[in-house]
Order: C-alpha cells, then structure tokens, then sequence
C-alpha cells in the first residue's frame, strides 16, 4: 500500500481544470435517456462555508452545480466568479452541455 505522501502527491499533481473536463465526458457518456424520456435538471448554487476571509478581503467560494433528475446524476458543476451570480454561470454551462428540449 503507498503512503499517505506519495497519494499526496499524485493528488497535487493533477490538473483541477483536466480532471474537471475528464469528468464532464464521462457524465455525458452516462447521460443517456431511453426514446421519448424528458429531461429534467435541477440547478443548485451553494456556498462553502468558511471560504470567506475578512482580513484579506477575500469573497466565499460558490459553486452551481446541474443534476439531471432523469437518471439521478450530477452531469457538471462549476465556481461561480466573485463578481457574477448563478445565472451567467448557467447559461454557460446549459450551452456547453448543450441541454435542449428539457424542463
């Protein structure tokens, strides 16, 4: 079994930005719905708590995640910029992801 040091640094080699894209095919493969099924999401912003730092004026972390209800999967997720909201950031993501024809 590797040591906790050597799990370590693997983690911290990765690349947050591919593993993200690597992610984001894999729940496409898995986002299959059978003929005449409707798509149904829910879009949930959430705020870590504790990511706030007053004295280097630091804003929370916020994050807004898709769940496809269908097939009860989180198909993306993505921080939302300090100076924005949910709404930039969902369109963004129903545009790549490209979500047609769903409630």
């Amino acid at each position: 079994m590797p040591a906790y040091t050597t799990i370590r640094n693997i983690i911290q080699g990765v690349y947050s930005s591919e593993l993200e894209g690597a992610f984001k095919k894999y729940a496409e493969e898995l986002f299959s719905l059978g003929e005449g099924e409707k798509k149904e999401f829910s879009f949930d912003g959430k705020v870590m708590t504790g990511s706030f730092d007053h004295f280097k004026d630091q804003s929370a972390m916020q994050f807004l995640s898709i769940f496809c209800r269908s097939n009860n999967l989180i198909i993306a997720h993505e921080e939302i910029a300090c100076k924005t909201n949910e709404i930039p950031v969902a369109q963004k993501l129903i545009t790549e992801l490209d979500i047609e024809d769903a409630v």
